[in-house]
């Protein structure tokens, strides 16, 4: 991809794809920090919301089930959905996770049982020595977007927890727990699923991924993953199928995952997250404006400290980005700045995630300016 885009973290990929979406679909979106989405139609009092790509329709009780392995194995393993042979152990265990992962036989991988998308693993452990230190890792392994306590997710139930060891390094608590799972071997899919629906699917082949169209099983039983957990519509699913044709789900995730290698093809984030937006908009009772891959758009920004300085900043990214931005109002009392920008859908999406990681401001609300129509009278 364009090295302008480097300022998106890979975790925040999946929610810079639905703003772009929503932009070029000419939506009205406040966006909040953490990825937080309003998005409404065009004169309407009706909403819809996402954070990160996890919309709206989607209960928070539901993200944990999806989060925490634990509870979503022992789901998917009532409803009849194939996963891995696997187990939980809490990380004061010491013999029992070796003699587990003996009887079920290496390779396995270790994964934390709870934990943000995507959630850590040690993969392709194939003995005792590899099992010690995969256990270590994952122990170690804290959430990234917090510097001293665990991320939102984890926050929510308090499952991350961590504390102080021996030598004053912060690690997951002992009566943590943590998964040992049988590593499959087999062609690797990641599917995409859209309010129950099969939307597209990757192939994992040595170091290429590519689209590709799936049988029927891979298709099902994506659908049958996401269905089976009470509340969830929408999500990624990770799929193994085995030398003998046996199908199996490795990992769901809520919000959707799109791996760095295929993170330039703009046809499958375009396909994946345009699917997602309609859904949700269609559900929410929005309606929205046509398509146009280039607009001209109005930012509001609220929580503005110093106008000045904040606005020869945006000067300087909208210059990054190839393009002019013009001041239309500074209400220095309220801390409010309104710019207008002329740029492609992708690239506005890009300065929103711009300022957000260079400013610290309560929200900003972006909207494409409607084209006026020319009109000829003949008389």
């Amino acid at each position: 991809m364009n090295t302008h885009f480097d300022v998106i973290k890979n975790e925040n990929f999946d929610g810079f794809n639905v703003l772009c979406q929503a932009l070029l679909y000419g939506a009205r979106v406040k966006v909040m920090p953490g990825q937080l989405f309003l998005i409404e139609g065009e004169g309407q009092s009706k909403k819809t919301a996402f954070v990160h790509s996890v919309a709206l329709s989607t209960r928070l009780s539901t993200i944990t089930f999806v989060l925490q392995k634990r509870f979503r194995r022992a789901i998917h393993q009532r409803k009849k959905v194939p996963v891995p042979v696997g187990a939980t152990f809490s990380y004061f265990a010491k013999r029992d996770p070796a003699r587990y992962a003996k009887k079920i036989g290496y390779p396995v991988v270790v994964k934390e049982v709870f934990g943000e998308n995507p959630a850590y693993a040690v993969y392709d452990v194939k003995n005792a020595k590899q099992l010690v230190e995969a256990i270590a890792k994952v122990k170690a392994h804290l959430p990234t977007t917090a510097e001293h306590e665990p991320a939102s997710y984890a926050q929510t139930i308090n499952l991350s927890s961590a504390e102080m060891d021996e030598g004053g390094t912060r690690t997951k608590s002992d009566k943590a727990r943590f998964l040992i799972e049988k590593q499959l071997q087999g062609t690797q899919y990641r599917s995409y699923v859209v309010n129950g629906k099969h939307v597209l699917t990757l192939q994992k082949e040595n170091d290429a991924i590519y689209e590709v169209k799936p049988s029927e099983k891979i298709k099902q039983l994506s659908e049958q993953a996401v269905k089976v957990i009470s509340g969830l519509a929408n999500g990624t699913v990770d799929i193994v199928c085995d030398m003998s044709g046996d199908a199996y789900v490795v990992e769901l995730s809520e919000r959707f995952i799109i791996s760095e290698a295929c993170q330039n093809r703009l046809f499958v984030c375009d396909k994946v997250f345009s699917s997602l937006l309609l859904s949700e908009v269609n559900m929410a009772g929005l309606k929205l404006r046509s398509k146009k891959i280039r607009g001209s758009y109005n930012f509001s920004f609220h929580g503005v400290t110093k106008s000045t300085d904040f606005i020869s900043s945006l000067t300087v990214m909208a210059a990054e980005i190839g393009t002019k931005l013009s001041v239309l109002s500074i209400d220095d009392v309220a801390g409010m700045v309104t710019i207008s920008l002329k740029s492609d859908a992708i690239l506005s999406a890009l300065f929103v995630e711009k300022v957000f990681d260079g400013h610290h401001i309560s929200s900003l609300t972006v909207e494409r300016k409607k084209s006026i129509q020319k009109k000829l009278l003949f008389g």
